[in-house]
């Protein structure tokens, strides 16, 4: 096999994967397991997304996150929620440059808006209502073009 079908064979065989990810997720939540995945639910998104770097072993994320994928489901519409356990994929702390647990951090169109590092339910909500607030006015300017 020429190395041109060998390298085309693993780019259709990553996309897969990311697709099989992607499509698994709960509507507008999704589990981040690679930087493949990352980019395409994320940086790629056209709306807000919050991610949120956890440990499945920390009992104050759980809560966390329990809230956030609430507010997830409440804007499904409006936002995406990706989650990344720090436990499940240690690698991605690195690549990542994770340094506390949890580490929220929001996202609109591929740019990073802001970061709280910690568990601070005050400023996640905070940085999730202004990423929210963004994708509004996007929305909002988007329907104006349209009339």
């Amino acid at each position: 096999m020429s190395n041109f079908f060998k390298v085309t064979a693993i780019i259709i065989a990553l996309s897969c994967m990311t697709c099989i990810d992607l499509c698994s997720a709960k509507n507008n939540i999704v589990d981040i397991s690679r930087m493949g995945v990352f980019k395409a639910a994320v940086l790629r998104n056209t709306k807000p997304v919050v991610v949120y770097f956890t440990k499945s072993s920390c009992h104050q994320c759980r809560n966390i996150l329990n809230d956030l994928e609430n507010i997830a489901r409440a804007n499904d519409e409006a936002m995406f929620l990706a989650r990344v356990d720090m436990d499940e994929y240690p690698e991605l702390r690195k690549e990542f440059e994770i340094i506390n647990i949890p580490t929220t951090r929001t996202y609109f169109k591929g740019e990073l808006l802001r970061e709280v590092r910690g568990p601070l339910w005050g400023g996640i909500r905070a940085i999730t209502n202004n990423a929210l607030k963004r994708g509004q006015e996007e929305d909002a300017k988007k329907q104006k073009k349209a009339t």
